[in-house]
């Protein structure tokens, strides 16, 4: 198979996706098409945050559990049919 029309932008972010994961270009364009077609086996897991996992501190910690309570808050009114829906 032969995929043409690839721009250097997009050449340029599957090059540096591939350096950044360790994978080929091919391997990382397989894992690409899989994943878009759902035809992987088990679900990807995702590792963005790894970095971030066990950094705050109790405190910061807290302090993010309280200013996250607010979204824990229904606002019933955002659960209504709109006026004009039946």
């Amino acid at each position: 198979m032969t995929l043409r029309g690839i721009d250097p932008a997009l050449r340029s972010a599957l090059d540096a996706e591939a350096a950044r994961l360790g994978l080929s270009l091919n391997a990382l364009i397989l894992q690409i098409l899989r994943g878009s077609l759902a035809l992987g086996s088990e679900a990807q897991l995702a590792h963005d945050l790894d970095a971030l996992a066990g950094t705050w501190s109790p405190q910061e910690a807290e302090e993010f559990a309280v200013a996250a309570r607010g979204f824990e808050e229904v606002d019933p009114s955002l659960w209504q049919d709109a006026p004009d829906e039946p």
